[in-house]
C-alpha cells in the first residue's frame, strides 16, 4: 500500500479529514486521531486501535 492509497481509505471514512501533528500527517474524526502517516519515509502508517480492538497479549 503507498501513502496515497493510506490516505485514500484513511480519508473515506464518514467525517474523517486530514491535520498535522509534530510534522506528519494525521487523520481523525470528531477532532480525535485515529492514524498517522508519522513512518511515510520509512514505508508505514500507525493505526490507532481501542482497547477492545486489541489482542490480548
Amino acid at each position: 500500500m503507498t501513502a496515497k492509497d493510506y490516505r485514500r481509505i484513511a480519508l473515506s471514512l464518514p467525517c474523517a479529514s486530514e491535520g498535522s501533528h509534530q510534522g506528519h500527517p494525521d487523520f481523525r474524526v470528531g477532532g480525535k486521531i485515529f492514524c498517522t502517516l508519522a513512518f511515510e519515509k520509512e514505508g508505514y502508517g500507525v493505526l490507532k486501535l481501542s482497547r477492545r480492538s486489541r489482542p490480548v497479549w
